[in-house]
């Protein structure tokens, strides 16, 4: 059986080399595509999520790593779709198009893919989740307790960290992890605004 969620759409079965136009399978044998050749054409469930904290000390240093990542699940790409206010295309889409004749392309010509709908519901726009993120990595220093109890104060830590910086992934769209876990389509990348990357300092005093 399938997942509880899943992408269901037209499997395709490449471009035509001579025109630059989009085959999609036609399973109902009617000459006509549609719902009724809707198929499986991947899932937005995780295979294996997973996630890792390191932390290290040395003398008065300080130092944390946080990772995490999903495997094995798929987004679909919709922020090409023609009839979002997000309309865009990537520009995979445009470097494997069809162009003239004889061209074994990935994708079909820039013509079929603004007016051909098909394109915008099959696994063409299916592609790989996958990701792994550097979450935070953060340096701290504490002052030495001779001075604290100089200075009159039981704690002081400074510590400069780098919030969602790295991200590894085959994907071509902004962030999978957005694309990921949205409540709404949960695996759909609509354009949503990517995590931010953050550059944080910050100080952690006790009296």
């Amino acid at each position: 059986g399938y997942p509880v969620w899943y992408f269901r759409g037209v499997k395709t079965e490449g471009v035509d080399p001579t025109t630059g136009a989009l085959k999609a399978s036609d399973f109902s044998g009617d000459g006509v595509i549609n719902s009724s050749d809707f198929t499986y054409i991947g899932s937005a469930i995780p295979d294996i999520l997973y996630g890792a904290t390191i932390n290290l000390e040395y003398k008065n240093f300080d130092f944390t790593l946080f990772l995490q990542g999903q495997g094995g699940n798929d987004i679909m790409m919709a922020i090409n779709r023609n009839d979002r206010k997000t309309f865009n295309k990537l520009a995979v889409f445009f470097e494997d198009r069809w162009q003239k004749p004889g061209d074994n392309a990935k994708y079909p010509s820039s013509a079929e893919q603004v007016n051909n709908t098909d394109l915008f519901r099959s696994d063409m726009v299916i592609m790989d989740g996958s990701y792994m993120k550097i979450k935070q990595i953060q340096l701290g220093y504490n002052l030495p307790k001779s001075l604290m109890r100089t200075l009159g104060i039981t704690g002081l830590r400074v510590y400069g960290s780098l919030d969602d910086f790295f991200t590894f992934a085959s994907y071509p769209g902004m962030d999978p992890e957005t694309s990921a876990t949205d409540v709404n389509g949960i695996g759909v990348d609509r354009g949503f605004f990517p995590t931010s990357r953050k550059l944080m300092f910050g100080l952690s005093l006790k009296f």
